[in-house]
């Protein structure tokens, strides 16, 4: 049986080389976006003996001379916080029927679940394509407890493809029993939170409801300058848009916060000397870092605020405060990048402030590696609350809160 282990940097051309074994022609463009795969998002190998000398010794069996050889892949990306999806997976022909695609995605299904997912898609050329290959694929995917959802057909006028079927497995009871009959609509607090923040409070929000006029949605940091590094900008910019519309039409206020870096020194003993300077950079006078950024609707009733540091409220070191004092304003809702960093850190000191605080889950954008997460589920335990923008919206709009 061969070993089967997260796959490294050494194990990249490995990987490609199991591709060229295939019994069906895999081109040059799928090596590149395999390559692209395995750089970029979690990946599984099993090693073992190669057969007939093929391929290349892999991970640290390349640098002891062992002779190992990548005999079989899989590459799982992760789309949203809960939910990835199969890219890639593949075993040579001779070590087909013996075990090893269980092993890894075995593997990878329990990593995955580890770090929070609860749902995995795989897309395989869809029955109707009648392929006895691609039937043994559909059955292998059953087995590991797949179950078909869907079917895309190929685009009109496109590539010639395919249909593909979507299958998806629940890592996880999406709507297992709950004492406190409640889960969190964010869907990023974890359920047994939930039960015990309820128990203890007695409701699921702290806040349950708004007074339109006296809001005011925060947008942090969503300059032009931090904005280039989301590859999800549009998506952000799409759930702001929306919030900030609901706030207009309700007679709130909506306020662009950007940053002035003035001392990438005390900056860079915690990012380093090049991300501060960057920072330090893009928010000079005409910098990327002093704009909102393309694809938001700023009004002209719109405010604009500044701030010194990572908080939007803290005394004396942003023109934020001042402004929601001269409107009255009570309730602040929490937008923008990043969720761990500067909208946390905003949104605690608005709380300490007295303001009633909601950081809108879909509204903000965190690290990955959990911060995300982390950062609404400690807000929303501790100091303030957290609704996704459709529950907001509502709210705006004078429906009951949930």
């Amino acid at each position: 049986m061969a070993e089967v282990r997260e796959a490294g940097p050494g194990d990249l051309e490995g990987c490609v080389a199991v591709l060229a074994r295939l019994p069906f022609p895999v081109t040059a463009a799928t090596h590149d976006l395999v390559r692209a795969g395995l750089a970029r998002h979690r990946a599984w190998v099993a090693v073992g003996p190669g057969a007939g000398g093929w391929g290349r010794p892999s991970g640290p069996e390349a640098r002891s001379g062992v002779g190992e050889r990548v005999v079989g892949f899989v590459v799982a990306e992760r789309r949203f916080a809960h939910a990835a999806e199969v890219t890639y997976a593949a075993v040579v022909p001779e070590r087909q029927r013996t075990g090893i695609g269980t092993a890894l995605v075995d593997r990878a299904l329990d990593a995955l679940a580890g770090d929070g997912v609860l749902l995995v898609e795989v897309k395989t050329p869809d029955p109707s394509c009648g392929g006895e290959r691609d039937v043994a694929t559909r059955a292998f995917w059953e087995r590991q407890g797949f179950h078909q959802v869907d079917r895309i057909e190929p685009r009109s006028g496109g590539q010639p493809s395919t249909p593909a079927a979507v299958y998806v497995a629940a890592l996880h009871a999406t709507r297992a029993a709950r004492p406190s009959g409640l889960a969190h609509p964010s869907g990023v607090i974890p359920q047994g939170l939930v039960d015990k923040v309820v128990a203890r409070r007695g409701r699921l929000h702290a806040h349950e409801t708004l007074d339109p006029a006296r809001t005011a949605f925060v947008v942090v940091d969503l300059d032009e300058g931090t904005m280039r590094r989301n590859p999800r900008r549009a998506e952000l910019a799409a759930v702001v848009n929306a919030v900030a519309a609901a706030v207009r039409r309700a007679g709130g206020t909506v306020v662009f916060v950007t940053s002035d870096v003035a001392d990438p020194d005390a900056l860079a003993r915690h990012l380093g000397p090049r991300l501060a300077g960057e920072y330090h950079a893009d928010t000079r006078a005409g910098g990327p870092g002093t704009a909102v950024a393309d694809g938001l609707d700023v009004h002209p009733d719109d405010l604009q605020a500044v701030k010194l540091g990572a908080s939007a409220f803290f005394p004396g070191r942003s023109t934020l405060p001042g402004l929601l004092a001269e409107r009255d304003v009570v309730s602040v809702l929490v937008g923008g990048m990043v969720t761990n960093v500067c909208c946390e850190s905003s949104a605690r000191d608005a709380v300490v402030l007295g303001y009633e605080v909601t950081m809108v889950s879909d509204a903000n954008h965190g690290h990955e590696w959990g911060l995300h997460e982390a950062a609404l589920t400690a807000f929303w335990r501790n100091f303030g609350d957290v609704r996704p923008s459709a529950e907001v919206v509502a709210m705006l709009g004078g429906a009951a809160p949930p």
